[in-house]
């Protein structure tokens, strides 16, 4: 593994990054291949920089807690956040979950924000939007262990659809095939016997909640799926985690053609344990997979992005790492084959605030920006959108204070939603421009 620190677009901060000692002693700056590619590397990201623009942000929620679930592109240029929301009655005890709907337009504006009741909820977990429906993926208290909750665009319940299935399930996530007339759902199963040995099964459902064709996927090993996608041909990427052999968790992908028969699957095994949490597929044919692996030194958790090939082999890696304790949350494409990576940054040793921060890497895996957020006392973000480059994060800001020994279900009571629009990420100054390729014969 090479420990080396990769150019940032502010001057000063690539200068940082760049010096070497020259024959008289003298920093001097070391000049950046942008088109060499480092197959394995550690970035040490420099101290957060809070002080950066937004075009602009959303606060809102009420006395309770509000937790990130989905954030849906509209085709007006705005966005739909979905969460849970459970409020505090006059007796400070957290009621009844609810399905949390915030709608902004364009410029950041709410024009609709509701939180909807539903009878039995337990959880919502994803969603996606179909032509004029919020289609939301939940978990139920009742015999059904999964259900489809329809809204419209202003919030408003439509439909409800229970899903029965003869084992117990953990809905994670949800896609849709092209044209939006089938969804696919990813879930965690538990071996009846055995509720340690997790495996996924993967269901294709109509809209209203009818199953077309359902699959179990049983590696031999306990899977934990985290996502899954729908890749530009309509072949599916399903990621999380599994256990290896040696008691390790890994990094897992998976992918699948549309009708769920396998393409290629593998482990990723790093550090002492390690899981992907999302993917996208480039437009060279790449999956970019980002994640968190834990070092077997035993130093913090660190962010970790992959670049794979069609065939599943590593292209490159990258650990991102600091004062903080970083998780990769999502990962975005940029039109000019940029890809910026939605880390997580908890405090560590040293104190400081939990924030979001995006990094934006170029093609062969060099850093080219670096931005950081952080509202209220502490920031939890979850997911990263974008619309024609223009990147939206959503997540979670706490704005008030909490106990220390509180309750695991009230630990987030003094958490809101939070939407931010981003300014766009500036060129970078290290491209890596294409050379034409060389022939053997060029005379007549």
């Amino acid at each position: 593994m090479i420990l080396a620190h990769s150019a940032v677009e502010t001057p000063s901060y690539a200068q940082e990054l760049s010096m070497e000692r020259g024959p008289d002693g003298q920093k001097v700056i070391r000049k950046i291949d942008p088109c060499l590619v480092t197959r394995e590397e550690i970035i040490p990201l420099r101290l957060p920089d809070f002080d950066q623009a937004a075009l602009w942000k959303k606060v809102s929620g009420l006395d309770g807690e509000d937790i990130a679930r989905a954030l849906l592109a509209v085709r007006d240029g705005g966005q739909i956040a979905i969460g849970e929301a459970r409020i505090l009655n006059d007796q400070k005890k957290i009621g009844k979950p609810l399905i949390r709907m915030m709608r902004t337009n364009r410029d950041g504006k709410v024009v609709a924000e509701v939180w909807v009741p539903v009878k039995n909820l337990r959880h919502v977990r994803d969603a996606v939007l179909v032509k004029d429906r919020v289609i939301i993926l939940a978990e139920k208290d009742d015999n059904n262990d999964m259900a489809l909750i329809n809204l419209n665009g202003a919030g408003e319940l439509k439909e409800e659809y229970n899903i029965p299935d003869r084992t117990t399930l953990t809905p994670v996530a949800m896609t849709t095939l092209r044209g939006g007339e089938t969804l696919v759902v990813v879930a965690r199963a538990a071996a009846p016997n055995h509720p340690e040995d997790y495996y996924t099964v993967i269901m294709w459902l109509d809209k209203s909640g009818r199953i077309i064709s359902r699959k179990e996927y049983l590696p031999g090993i306990p899977s934990q799926p985290e996502w899954v996608g729908r890749l530009p041909d309509d072949t599916l990427l399903v990621i999380g985690r599994i256990k290896t052999e040696d008691g390790r968790e890994a990094g897992w992908i998976m992918k699948l053609s549309k009708s769920g028969d396998i393409m290629f699957q593998r482990p990723y095994a790093r550090g002492m344990d390690s899981t992907f949490r999302s993917a996208i597929q480039t437009k060279d044919g790449h999956i970019i997979a980002v994640g968190d692996a834990i070092p077997s030194d035993g130093q913090d958790k660190a962010a970790w992005v992959a670049k794979i090939d069609r065939e599943g082999n590593l292209v490159w890696q990258k650990y991102l790492t600091g004062k903080y304790i970083y998780g990769a949350r999502d990962v975005i494409e940029l039109s000019d084959g940029r890809v910026s990576v939605l880390l997580a940054g908890q405090v560590s040793r040293d104190g400081g605030r939990d924030h979001a921060r995006v990094v934006t890497l170029s093609p062969p895996g060099l850093v080219v920006a670096d931005e950081s957020f952080v509202e209220g006392t502490h920031t939890l973000p979850l997911r990263l959108i974008n619309q024609n480059d223009k990147r939206t994060i959503l997540g979670m800001t706490e704005t008030g204070f909490t106990d220390n020994n509180v309750e695991d279900d009230q630990k987030y009571a003094a958490f809101d939603l939070w939407v931010m629009g981003l300014a766009e990420t500036p060129p970078s100054a290290y491209e890596c421009k294409s050379v034409k390729p060389q022939e053997l014969d060029t005379l007549p």
